[in-house]
């Protein structure tokens, strides 16, 4: 597979200007951003393209109150992964909440955007992913956040939810292992635009020597597979099924199993820089806002809490290990992930807005 290919013309006519509703109860809100990305910037190859990134709108389920503050994240998934298949994983048999993050955090009242990478899924776009490098997806990505603040101020995201004040927005990026990747680019360049995150979650991902040995993966083996690859990288799933789900996995077979039949693939301009340690510690060492590392008790880091050493310049780093987990946390503990989340985000909103109101309880 060369590249994805992307028919603007056709793809804009057919976008309603309102978002699609899912007929599931408290399911996502199907809709799209616009972005004009400029491709291998300063070389001959340069080249700028439109592209429409596919996004789901996870909408909170409390009830607002009058001066109370509005708490969302952008969702980045990883490699791999669409933005539906980490952040709300459905699986035959269970309740559509079983191993959905995005529904929990909607439940307590914390919104979420989650997307497919450009490049990857519904994210299409007709060009080399080779070409498609971090600072393509946060330029990307940045337009994602612009276009979600500007439509949750004008009550625009999604029917029947009222305009935001200005003043109660809290928008966060959160980001699962590449995905996180991406978001260190992206949190340095908001910051530098002047328009910078109100707290940045990155799970699955450090900027140390992963320790492929200690999650039973051949490092040289893999890149070896990637490398022989053009355009857009497929990791073999079964590669990948000791580290994701653990030696002895705890989830479901079947989760497994659909998890591994959803794999998309990745640009490979992305892949190939977020296979080399420590190729964004600079920026994140320039993150000044809040900042939430995750890593499971089985995963490509040891150590959430030595992270910290590299975001010498945040306001605010809080460190998690979620226990008797693998690196994609779809294990029973997923619900002490899911509430640390919660916690931390009210926590660093009653910071950033001291004197509103927060959401507590869950609606009936």
């Amino acid at each position: 597979m060369a590249f994805h290919t992307y028919d603007t013309e056709r793809e804009v006519a057919a976008t309603p200007l309102r978002s699609n509703v899912s007929t599931q109860p408290n399911g996502p809100i199907r809709t799209t951003f616009e972005v004009v990305v400029t491709l291998a910037q300063g070389t001959p190859r340069e080249t700028t393209l439109k592209a429409s990134l596919a996004g789901w709108v996870f909408v909170p389920q409390l009830m607002a109150e009058e001066g109370a503050a509005s708490l969302w994240y952008l969702g980045i998934p990883g490699a791999t992964y669409r933005g539906l298949s980490y952040f709300d994983r459905q699986v035959e048999g269970y309740p559509a909440d079983a191993f959905s993050i995005a529904r929990f955090l909607a439940r307590h009242g914390i919104g979420l955007v989650v997307v497919d990478t450009l490049g990857t899924g519904e994210s299409e776009i007709e060009a080399n992913g080779e070409l498609i490098t971090r600072f393509v997806t946060a330029e990307a990505n940045a337009q994602v956040l612009s276009q979600i603040r500007e439509r949750l101020l004008a009550g625009m995201l999604v029917p029947e939810l009222d305009a935001v004040p200005e003043d109660a927005l809290f928008l966060g990026g959160f980001g699962h292992s590449m995905g996180a990747f991406q978001l260190t680019q992206l949190a340095l360049l908001l910051q530098e635009r002047g328009t910078a995150l109100d707290a940045a979650i990155f799970a699955g991902w450090g900027h140390s020597m992963p320790d492929y040995s200690r999650v039973g993966i051949d490092a040289k083996g893999l890149i070896a597979v990637l490398t022989e690859q053009n355009g857009y990288s497929l990791i073999p799933r079964p590669l990948m099924r000791l580290v994701f789900y653990g030696p002895q996995p705890s989830v479901p077979a079947k989760l497994i199993e659909v998890d591994e039949r959803d794999a998309t693939v990745f640009p490979k301009g992305l892949m190939g820089e977020g296979l080399i340690p420590g190729i964004v510690a600079q920026e994140a060492g320039q993150v000044q806002c809040p900042v939430l590392t995750v890593l499971a008790s089985y995963d490509f880091f040891p150590s959430a809490q030595q992270q910290g050493i590299f975001y010498r310049s945040t306001r605010l780093f809080t460190a998690f290990t979620q226990a008797h987990a693998a690196h994609c946390n779809f294990e029973d503990s997923r619900h002490e992930y899911w509430r640390a989340i919660v916690g931390w985000t009210r926590m660093v909103a009653a910071l950033r807005y001291p004197f509103h109101l927060l959401p507590c309880e869950e609606r009936p």
